[in-house]
């Protein structure tokens, strides 16, 4: 999925799920051409999205659903990004956003 956003904005990327996902395993991937970075995750003991300082104090990751919202978007959040979730049904969606100034 192909997003364009404004610098400075927040964005939530949707990972269209609609069950309870706290007893799957959550993982973000974040980067430039391959998404390898992980960003965030979610396990049923811990949540965490601290893994890489550029993003930190600007991830919020949604319990229920898994959608992570990115918040003060900044050019260098442009990339490629990728949801996965392991549990009763393993999937994962891509996204490729490009933020933009103005």
């Amino acid at each position: 999925m192909k997003l364009k956003v404004r610098e400075g904005a927040a964005i939530t990327l949707d990972t269209k799920e609609t069950g309870h996902q706290r007893d799957n395993q959550i993982v973000w991937t974040f980067g430039l051409e391959s998404p390898t970075i992980r960003i965030a995750s979610q396990s049923r003991k811990e949540q965490k999205t601290d893994y890489v300082k550029q993003f930190r104090d600007r991830l919020q990751l949604d319990v229920q659903t898994g959608c992570l919202t990115i918040i003060e978007l900044t050019i260098a959040d442009s990339g490629n990004y990728q949801f996965q979730t392991f549990g009763s049904k393993i999937s994962s969606l891509n996204f490729h956003l490009t933020v933009y100034s103005e």
